[in-house]
């Protein structure tokens, strides 16, 4: 069978590290027939003979619409592909292949993200991408939803899709899954740290941090318990560093920048707490990738996380007085809530699980 993998919307941290995952396996890479990405800073590590890198550099919307329509089909007919698999969102146009369709971004289904929107440029960027979807859905065989919870919000907002729905979580790496036969290491090896691994958007909510180190500052100075950040300095997060450097916060909510995929894991192992504020997710690759380190997770009070982490966790209302009474509680329960959290893990599937079921 031979299958495309079209990668082209996966421009973000979480959803281009799903892509990398994939094509790090090398028992899964032997059946790819292509794997499209862009030529980005995102794949500038990537280099396999399965991948094709497509440059959208200057002119970027006319070369999309015209990979879209045009030059990605193209690549289907020449390699005669049975199925496509469109990586995150978004392909307008119908196909002779049968397509799957793996929906990735919050906005599309969940209302409260829209809550979250801070601009008219981001409100009206949401509403192309929500009627680019309506166009996808309507010539896809198969949508892929990564949580119950995604699956509960896309029934209520696309009624009128006919097709099949998978509920299938993303792929965790075999290097991340063998974590799970290590030793937990201990509460008293650990920094007192509470960290939180995420881009800056605006649903990822790093606002409440800062609102929590504030409104409990005489605590984490005279406990040393403090929060690891991971913002581009010169990113679309910039505005928060400017905030904890106003609010002389800098030794309280330490960035430590971008971090690696391939050293993420020393920081989930040297951590005390995952704390993960975000208010919307399709999935949440830090919270299963804390789980194979038995990472105790605190969590933001919604339905993706319900979905992942079951009992397993601490929750948390989007407010500092909540968010302050999980992590005592993570605190005070270590054990209880690290064991729970590797216990989430089992269910992990490795890239090659992930595909079976995928094409299956």
């Amino acid at each position: 069978m031979k299958v495309i993998y079209n990668s082209i919307n996966t421009n973000s941290a979480g959803t281009s590290n799903v892509s990398k995952v994939i094509l790090r396996d090398d028992e899964l890479r032997a059946k790819i027939s292509k794997f499209i990405v862009e030529d980005n800073a995102f794949f500038d590590d990537v280099n396999y003979s399965e991948v094709l890198k497509v440059n959208f550099n200057n002119f970027k919307l006319f070369k999309r619409f015209f990979y879209d329509f045009f030059v990605f089909h193209q690549f289907i007919n020449e390699l005669d592909a049975d199925v496509v698999v469109i990586m995150a969102n978004y392909s307008p146009r119908k196909i002779k292949s049968k397509k799957i369709v793996i929906m990735r971004h919050p906005y599309l289904v969940d209302k409260e993200a829209w809550r979250q929107i801070k601009s008219i440029k981001h409100y009206l960027i949401e509403i192309i991408r929500k009627l680019m979807f309506k166009l996808t859905l309507k010539s896809t065989q198969v949508l892929v939803l990564q949580t119950n919870a995604m699956k509960d919000m896309f029934l209520v907002s696309y009624p009128e899709y006919t097709g099949l729905i998978k509920v299938l979580g993303n792929p965790v790496s075999k290097r991340i899954l063998k974590l799970r036969d290590l030793p937990i290491s201990s509460f008293s090896s650990r920094q007192k740290a509470f960290f939180y691994p995420s881009r800056y958007y605006a649903h990822k909510n790093h606002e409440l941090i800062i609102s929590l180190v504030l409104a409990y500052r005489d605590w984490f100075e005279s406990s040393g318990y403090f929060f690891i950040i991971t913002l581009d300095v010169n990113g679309e997060g910039k505005h928060i560093l400017e905030q904890i450097d106003k609010n002389n916060l800098s030794g309280l909510i330490v960035n430590i920048g971008e971090v690696p995929q391939e050293v993420i894991v020393d920081w989930y192992q040297k951590s005390l707490i995952l704390f993960f504020p975000s208010q919307a997710e399709t999935f949440g690759n830090s919270l299963v990738e804390s789980m194979c380190t038995g990472l105790p997770i605190v969590v933001a009070d919604k339905p993706y996380s319900h979905t992942l982490c079951g009992s397993d966790a601490v929750y948390f209302s989007n407010d500092a007085i909540s968010a302050f009474e999980a992590i005592n509680t993570s605190i005070d329960n270590w054990n209880k809530f690290s064991e729970g959290s590797r216990r989430l893990s089992s269910s992990l599937k490795n890239p090659s699980e992930w595909n079976f079921e995928l094409l299956s």
